[in-house]
């Protein structure tokens, strides 16, 4: 996988966070007092973006970045996290799908009643980012450390 793809993979990740986020925060503003997972969950995901926000952009100017560094690595793991990730990513925005709000005005109870059957299944996925997660963080150190 050159650079290149590695970034287009990295766009596609990050365009479906900002999809998943904008489900997650539509329903943190409809549910009153909205629970703190779900809170949490928006933080989260947010936070997954911001590394892969920071790894797009060491790829788009690897010239800012050791060759020594880089060669520490592998290529092929890479790959899996961008694969894992897309995958995990499929998994969150099939779960919370049914957060996405149908109209403005939807009932704040409705809201909750979903949030509470899919709050275990969400919980699980984001373990699965976390790891994604601090696999691009220590990728991220390495190179700039």
């Amino acid at each position: 996988m050159d650079p290149l793809s590695a970034t287009a993979s990295i766009v596609g990740i990050l365009a479906a966070m900002g999809k998943i986020i904008k489900i997650l925060h539509q329903a943190a503003f409809s549910i009153i007092d909205a629970p703190k997972s779900l809170t949490m969950l928006v933080k989260e995901v947010g936070d997954v973006q911001a590394a892969f926000s920071a790894l797009q952009s060491l790829l788009t100017d690897l010239s800012s970045a050791s060759p020594r560094r880089m060669a520490l690595i592998q290529l092929d793991r890479l790959v899996v996290v961008l694969t894992e990730t897309v995958l995990t990513l499929s998994e969150l925005e099939e779960v919370v799908s049914p957060l996405a709000l149908s109209h403005v005005g939807e009932m704040s109870l409705g809201a909750r009643w979903k949030w509470s059957m899919i709050e275990a299944d969400c919980q699980k996925v984001v373990e699965q980012l976390q790891m994604r997660k601090w696999s691009v963080m220590l990728m991220l150190n390495i190179i700039q450390w």
